[in-house]
Parts: C-alpha cells; structure tokens; sequence
C-alpha cells in the first residue's frame, strides 16, 4: 500500500525551508562577491591598476604659445589616475596667470613643460 503524503503539510515545510535558507544563501552569496572584489582589486594594485580617478587640467580652445592662461582658458576632468600624463598639472591654480612656452592645443592636457618654470608672466 501507498502511503499518501499530505500536500499542503509538504507545501508549507518547504516554504519554510525556503524561508529560513533564504537569507543564509543571500549572506553566504554577499560574502563571496565582496571576497571576490577584494581579491581583484587586490590584483589590480598588484599590476599597478587602478579604477581611482584624479583631477588634470585641459585646454578649452587653442592657446597660442607665449599667452598668458587665464581661467576661461581651461578646465579641469577626472581621468584615471593611471593615466596621467607624465608632469600634467591637477590645479587650475597652478596654471592660471602662467605664459605659455609653447602653443597649446584644445583639449590638450596642461603639462609643467607648456608653463615651465620661466612660465610666469612678468
């Protein structure tokens, strides 16, 4: 003979399991992600990567060489910090009231070498 199992009884344990393994699944799921982010920014910093983004300064339009920069003439953008220039300026301050030694292109990032140190307007 076939014993009969009662559904609604089987029905209602399940949801409980369901209920009570939820959470834990969802914690255990949370601590794995965030052991897995660890581990590749970990890495990332290893190789020297990083999703950390700094301020440059940029030219807004064409800036002739011997011009003084004024404030108009640039602005600021966060890029990745792996990816600055070598030398690019991060302050607007830095660069503005400087003359220009060479001419500058829009968009082009803002380096020591455009305002050196002879930079200063006299």
């Amino acid at each position: 003979m076939m014993r009969m199992v009662n559904v609604p009884l089987f029905l209602a344990l399940a949801n409980c399991v369901a209920l009570l393994l939820g959470p834990v699944c969802s914690v255990l799921v949370a601590q794995k992600l965030t052991s897995a982010e660890i581990e590749a920014s970990a890495a990332q910093a290893r190789i020297g990567l990083s999703n950390e983004k700094g301020p440059v300064v940029y030219a807004v339009h064409d800036i002739p060489a011997g011009s003084i920069i004024k404030a108009a003439d640039i602005r600021t953008e966060l890029i990745l910090v792996s990816q600055y220039p070598q030398g690019s300026i991060h302050d607007e301050l830095v660069a503005i009231g400087r003359k220009t030694n060479s001419g500058m292109n829009k968009y082009e990032i803002v380096n020591v070498s455009d305002i050196g140190a002879d930079g200063w307007k006299q």
